[in-house]
């Protein structure tokens, strides 16, 4: 897919198999690329000198994501009903509880 706005030079986007989005180009320049996994889940994301590595558990649930960078590193963790109990990162943590109904 292309679009020309007025006096840029064209932005495209790049897919594959049925339209998953593999990354975007203005002009000739990558503005930003996906690498992703069997199941098209992300696992990397590239954008310029940044890249963010996003990982999953078996289950298919974010594990962590992490840029190139400490200022955006995190950790998921979640319990055995699936349900998401902390978030860390170097900066902060956050914890969740849910009650008996959820």
């Amino acid at each position: 897919n292309r679009c020309i706005p007025d006096s840029l030079p064209a932005v495209e986007w790049l897919t594959y198999g049925s339209g998953w989005l593999s990354g975007m180009k203005l002009g000739d320049t990558p503005l930003v690329e996906y690498t992703r996994d069997r199941l098209h889940r992300e696992t990397l994301r590239s954008f310029g000198r940044y890249e963010l590595t996003t990982a999953y558990t078996s289950a298919g649930q974010l594990q962590s994501q992490h840029l190139n960078s400490l200022q955006y590193d995190r950790d998921y963790t979640w319990n055995d009903n699936g349900e998401l109990i902390r978030i860390s990162s170097p900066r902060q943590t956050r914890s969740y509880s849910y009650s008996d109904t959820g």
